[in-house]
């Protein structure tokens, strides 16, 4: 039976304010906001400031909005804002211009391409550890930001051309990440304009990173060479140069926070779990360079626990319902991976790291259905695949030779921005043997 036969329970968010809705909540405690809402029901109504929208807390409603993206189309505070920062490229474009977009990207994206993919990770965690001596302090996420931003580029961008954005990709990218979820929080649009220090660095680092992409454009202009990379791909397409930097902007920046925060969170489960870790290096040890699949399994679980898209949202094109309640044209619907990750209706203990739940005969089609950290259907993460196989990649290159443990006092805290990455998160490396 699908969703649109079925009327599922239909609820208020309590403690709106005036004039700002829910607004508060969701920015003192998104996470905390988010996950409680399930309480009133499948379908949740919330007010930012003054307008409405609808949390989706049900898988099945959810598959109803991601299965049909022309009238649940990309929008909304979280995208709306994204625009605003990173273009209009195919992250954020609309339906009407997705399919002609994805077509351009795709290629780069091909199975086929993977193994030189890999290589490239191998490499630069290679080069990321040789300098490690046992015993000292690393924070992974800053440091896995830095590596995948270079990793990323090295896919875009020939020799020494992407070299400008890639060094202010690395400056600029959590500036811009943190100013986009500000603006998402403020309905009425006014915060962007205080001339606060904040927001001074905020437009800043976004018009660096802007002259630094089109310098690398104005390289590949004049050298009238094709790479045979992605860039040179899209230049052959014949875009305009304002559709090409928002392509490049959109794969520099999707490469780079949603897999080094699965990496950094992934080796913080690990660290914390020695039984999960003592697998891992069993499995690493045995099958170099083979499928690890108990290490996928403990990447797929850190995305169940901890998805870097952790909030999603669609605008309504036409009049239409959601879970069986009529939603009219213009409507801002919210989905929330995280939330639907920890349903205890589908997942057992769903605050438990449990790599073991992905196994075949214990994984079963609720579980996919509410696995969403790439989204699904027509609109789902073009990079996908991708990322897990990085992720994996770059796992077993450091768990080859590495063992990490938190810091003494070092607990993590959740920062949501528009990933969700761990905040404050340092390490100590010990060899192994």
């Amino acid at each position: 039976m699908t969703s649109s036969m079925v009327r599922y329970s239909f609820g208020r968010a309590p403690g709106a304010v005036p004039g700002l809705g829910q607004v508060l909540s969701l920015a003192r405690g998104p996470l905390t906001f988010l996950a409680s809402s399930r309480a009133h029901g499948d379908v949740v109504e919330l007010r930012i400031g003054p307008k409405r929208a609808f949390l989706v807390c049900h898988r099945d409603v959810a598959w109803e909005v991601l299965r049909d993206p022309q009238v649940f189309d990309k929008g909304g505070f979280f995208y709306d804002k994204a625009r605003q920062v990173f273009g209009d490229g195919l992250p954020t474009c609309v339906w009407a211009d997705h399919q002609r977009q994805r077509s351009l990207v795709q290629p780069g994206f091909h199975r086929s391409r993977l193994p030189a993919y890999i290589d490239v990770v191998r490499e630069e965690i290679d080069a990321l550890t040789a300098s490690w001596r046992p015993g000292q302090l690393v924070e992974p996420k800053p440091l896995l930001d830095s590596l995948f931003a270079r990793v990323t580029a090295r896919f875009l961008f020939s020799a020494d051309l992407g070299e400008p954005a890639v060094a202010e990709i690395q400056r600029s990218l959590p500036i811009l990440l943190q100013g986009v979820f500000h603006r998402m929080l403020d309905p009425t649009g006014l915060w962007k304009t205080v001339p606060t220090r904040g927001n001074r660095r905020f437009t800043e680092a976004r018009q660096r990173m802007r002259s630094a992409i089109d310098e690398v454009i104005g390289s590949y202009r004049a050298s009238g060479a094709d790479h045979g990379d992605v860039v040179s791909t899209l230049l052959a397409a014949d875009l305009a140069d304002a559709e090409l930097h928002d392509q490049i902007l959109a794969l520099l920046t999707g490469g780079t926070e949603t897999t080094a925060s699965v990496v950094a969170w992934s080796l913080y489960l690990l660290g914390t779990h020695p039984e999960a870790e003592a697998r891992v290096h069993a499995e690493v040890d045995r099958l170099p360079g083979e499928r690890l699949d108990y290490l996928r399994r403990v990447v797929t679980e850190a995305l169940r626990l901890y998805p870097p898209g952790w909030i999603l949202t669609r605008t309504t094109s036409t009049d239409t319902s959601l879970g069986g309640h009529p939603v009219r044209a213009g409507s801002t619907i919210v989905l929330s991976p995280y939330v639907l990750h920890r349903d205890p209706a589908v997942f057992a203990e769903p605050d438990r790291f449990d790599p073991d739940r992905w196994l075949p005969d214990r994984s079963t089609g609720e579980h996919r259905k509410a696995f969403l950290p790439f989204g699904a259907a027509a609109r789902k993460c073009v990079a996908d695949v991708l990322s897990v196989t990085e992720a994996v990649a770059a796992l077993a290159a450091i768990t080859a030779n590495w063992r990490l443990r938190p810091a003494p006092g070092s607990r993590p805290r959740v920062v949501t921005g528009t990933a969700l990455s761990p905040g404050g998160l340092s390490m100590i490396t010990a060899r192994r043997t």
